[in-house]
């Protein structure tokens, strides 16, 4: 991600001459939402290198762009990515509020998309963190319902890429966090069946393997 930096940034100047320049109230809502999404990718680049403070200020330049682009899945997308700056630095109190008004901005969005159903998987993120498990369990099967949407049409790949795909790693993840490893260790198997990326099954393993400490189990 970091090779593509220089070229974003690039392209973040061309965006800011043409919103300075076009003329119709059309072409400035176009180039409003492919700044926010612009934005949202520095962001990316900026939270993969820990650079925190700096990621939650581009995720905010994304939403005000996509709010004036009048684009609420885009919007709802940046103040999730906002979110999850919070809960990455241990502020799961503070990235409630963020996830609820998402959610809220979500629903006047693309019912097509599966904007909400991510947003519900961050906030089961967001539960688990304060130690809810009713309301985790509730946000994880609320994003279950992302497998009754048509997977070609309901994420872009880009800024929406939620998919359903990483449930049962974040399932468990979250009920480990919560002290449960009965119901953890059922959704990382469930996890560890599927193709995953190197990244990804280091991760479950990871998980699994403070599972068996939870467990006092040394094999």
């Amino acid at each position: 991600k970091q090779v593509v930096f220089p070229a974003v940034r690039a392209q973040l100047d061309v965006m800011a001459k043409g919103l300075t320049e076009t003329r119709s109230a059309a072409d400035r809502s176009r180039l409003c939402r492919m700044t926010g999404d612009l934005y949202q990718l520095v962001g990316e680049l900026f939270f993969d290198a820990n650079r925190y403070t700096d990621a939650a200020q581009c995720y905010t330049l994304a939403a005000n762009a996509a709010y004036a682009g009048g684009d609420h899945d885009l919007w709802a997308c940046a103040m999730t990515r906002h979110a999850y700056v919070e809960l990455y630095a241990r502020r799961a109190h503070a990235a409630q509020p963020l996830l609820a008004a998402a959610l809220r901005v979500a629903r006047r969005g693309d019912g097509t998309l599966s904007t909400r159903h991510w947003i519900v998987a961050v906030q089961a993120q967001a539960y688990a963190a304060v130690g809810d498990l009713d309301a985790c369990r509730r946000a994880l099967g609320e994003a279950g319902r992302v497998q009754g949407l048509d997977g070609a049409h309901s994420h872009n790949g880009g800024w929406l890429r939620f998919d359903g795909s990483r449930l049962a790693e974040e399932r468990g993840a979250c009920y480990l966090q919560l002290g449960r490893p009965d119901l953890a260790e059922e959704a990382l198997t469930a996890a560890l069946a599927q193709p995953l990326s190197l990244r990804r099954r280091a991760a479950v393993l990871s998980d699994l393997a403070v599972l068996g400490v939870h467990r006092r189990d040394v094999d």
